[in-house]
């Protein structure tokens, strides 16, 4: 069945391919010696093949808004409309070279769209502060008076990252002499940047309040069982439900046609599990197409889907349509499909302030609030509309939510990763948030551990030891922290990729929430005897690797004693591997940053080794000994 699909679905062309297939009369850069993307071979080479033929009308390089949607399959996307009609005329022209130049170097769309709102914005502002200030004369000092005047920008460094992407393209592009100091406007980009970092502390989306989220299902289940329930409403319930239940993005849904779900038999044919088709929209560095994947469908998803499958045939306006969510007009008729996501959004929150608005105008953690306008107040003609304030949860939000609920109930992370459409662990690592917290209880570990490994400049011992040092150090690179002053910080950036643990043989440090190898059991073997590769330590834990080390020996004479031929083998055997996984690697590091740093500073940073180091040469020797017996 599935191969069937993928073969049956034709591809929808690249996101940006050969940018003179998209828009007419695309002017070359000048002068013409200096310009390099946007000659034909150039672009021709950029990408390789749009996988089916354009056939649409090209948009102009005169248009002020140029509208990508035209070419793709499954959209409705503003987000892929760029529009140039808020730049001052004097440099429109300029900007859409510069746009057409960040595409054309395989920057997506929607990112472009972003940096063209942001720049919208900021000539605006400069608009009101400069009324006959030419957008070519600007300054730094007049940047940063923009900057001030502009109070809903509360993080600089994307605003300021995209000014100054923009007028270096027109000093270098166009050869423009401009009034703008770079390195200084350079300077103040990473600046920003640091103080964006430090402001939300590498705040990811939040998960939804769990009392909330049940009465969020409650309601959308009530509604769309209700036979009797207005058409939009059951459609936006029905919205809602996949949402919740399929982690799929605005886009995605969108997308979804009404012969979508289909059913695989699992298990050896003993059950039944539903998948849907659906267009991504999501793209990875390596993959610029629209391309098609399938997600497992819950139970109450394909509720919501068989529902509304149903409700489209016995609607005489939506039943012609392939799309799965079709909506009415209030004046009767079919708003365009795929819906857009402004579409989406103004009929979920109709839903709310219908079915949820006692509970929607409360403040909930992690849930912001956007105005909205009573239900009973749709229909009012003019400016006497009550607007309210109320919390409905993002896209992004259901997804983090079913993948929190996934991971807490004991689904393995591939299945997540591949059924929510995630391109590495990193962001399956992204959307988990661990609900009980027991991380912060690990606090002082985690401080302890990024003190000797970013302060002193120890090396952690261990199977990932050096490419986690590396990683750390290269995530810190990016902020100004002090290690001895912010260390609070520093653990909260890490610990949004990283969980630390303490363990008595060392440090578990893995991406967060990356399970363990194999099965529970196994796992707390390896984990116990400091054999599972999560596993780190240090030369100052020599202390207890010596103390487990005489354990054992322990247990070996006593066996051997007792005549356990087998069990004392084994135990041997472990002996061996105390002294190659552990003994041998933190003496060897103790015996280095003694050198490098003085005995005296390692036992007074490390008291516990104080019987371990006047006792240096008598252990050496030990370990010497029992190395040479055999098995």
């Amino acid at each position: 069945m599935r191969e069937l699909r993928d073969s049956s679905i034709k591809r929808s062309p690249s996101m940006i391919g050969p940018l003179r297939d998209y828009i007419s009369d695309l002017p070359l850069l000048l002068p013409i010696q200096k310009q390099v993307s946007l000659d034909e071979d150039n672009l021709n080479a950029m990408h390789s093949s749009l996988g089916v033929s354009i056939d649409k009308p090209k948009i102009s390089f005169d248009d002020n808004i140029w509208d990508f949607n035209l070419y793709f399959v499954s959209y409705n996307k503003s987000r892929i409309r760029l529009r140039f009609e808020g730049f001052p005329e004097v440099i429109r022209n300029s900007v859409k070279l510069y746009s057409a130049h960040r595409l054309i170097s395989g920057v997506q769309l929607e990112t472009v769209e972003g940096e063209l709102c942001r720049l919208t914005t900021f000539f605006s502002i400069m608009k009101g502060c400069y009324p006959s200030k030419d957008p070519y004369s600007v300054t730094n000092r007049e940047i940063n008076h923009v900057f001030d005047q502009w109070t809903s920008c509360k993080q600089r460094a994307k605003p300021l990252f995209s000014l100054y992407h923009l007028y270096t393209f027109i000093a270098v592009k166009e050869e423009r002499k401009l009034r703008i100091d770079f390195k200084e406007l350079n300077r103040q980009v990473k600046d920003a940047r640091v103080k964006d970092r430090q402001a939300v502390g590498y705040r990811k989306t939040p998960n939804i309040p769990e009392e909330y989220a049940r009465k969020i299902q409650r309601a959308a289940l009530d509604v769309l069982r209700n036979n009797d329930a207005e058409y939009n409403m059951r459609m936006a319930a029905g919205y809602i439900l996949l949402s919740m239940w399929t982690g799929l993005r605005t886009s995605e849904l969108a997308s979804i046609k009404r012969d979508a779900l289909y059913s695989e038999k699992v298990n050896q044919g003993a059950s039944e599990a539903y998948f849907i088709y659906y267009s991504c929209s999501k793209k990875s560095k390596t993959n610029n197409h629209e391309y098609y994947q399938t997600t497992f469908c819950p139970e109450l998803a394909v509720e919501a889907f068989k529902t509304l499958v149903t409700l489209k045939k016995s609607n005489k306006f939506t039943n012609q349509s392939e799309y799965l969510f079709c909506f009415q007009t209030h004046s009767g008729g079919m708003l365009e499909t795929p819906i857009c996501p402004a579409t989406a959004t103004f009929r979920v929150d109709t839903f709310f302030t219908k079915y949820l608005l006692e509970d929607a105008v409360k403040d909930w953690e992690g849930i912001s609030k956007r105005n909205a306008y009573n239900y009973k107040d749709f229909r009012k003609k003019g400016k006497d509309k009550m607007v309210m304030q109320i919390s409905v949860p993002t896209i992004t939000q259901y997804r983090v939510h079913l993948c929190s609920y996934f991971y807490s109930h004991g689904v393995d992370l591939p299945f997540i990763e591949i059924n929510m459409g995630h391109m590495s662990c990193d962001m399956a690592a992204y959307y988990y948030r661990k609900e009980d917290e027991t991380h912060k209880k690990e606090l002082k570990t985690a401080e302890t551990f990024l003190r000797n490994i970013i302060g002193n400049d120890y090396e952690p011992l261990g199977v990932n030891g050096k490419a986690i040092k590396k990683d750390m150090k290269s995530i810190l690179a990016r902020t100004n922290y002090d290690v001895y002053k912010n260390i609070e910080d520093m653990v909260a950036v890490i610990g949004e990729r990283y969980i630390i643990r303490a363990k008595l043989v060392g440090v578990c440090v893995k991406l967060a929430p990356t399970t363990c190898a194999t099965d529970d059991v196994s796992d707390k073997m390896l984990c116990a005897y400091g054999y599972c590769k999560n596993i780190l330590h240090f030369f100052y834990m020599l202390d207890v690797s010596y103390a487990s080390f005489k354990a054992l020996i322990q247990s070996y004479e006593a066996n051997v004693r007792g005549n356990h031929i087998n069990a004392a083998q084994h135990e041997l055997k472990r002996i061996h591997n105390q002294i190659k996984m552990r003994l041998e690697p933190e003496l060897e590091q103790l015996e280095k940053e003694m050198k490098l740093k003085g005995v005296e500073f390692i036992m007074s940073e490390h008291p516990q080794l104080d019987e371990i180091i006047k006792n240096l040469d008598s252990i050496k020797e030990e370990i010497k000994q029992w190395k040479k017996r055999k098995e």
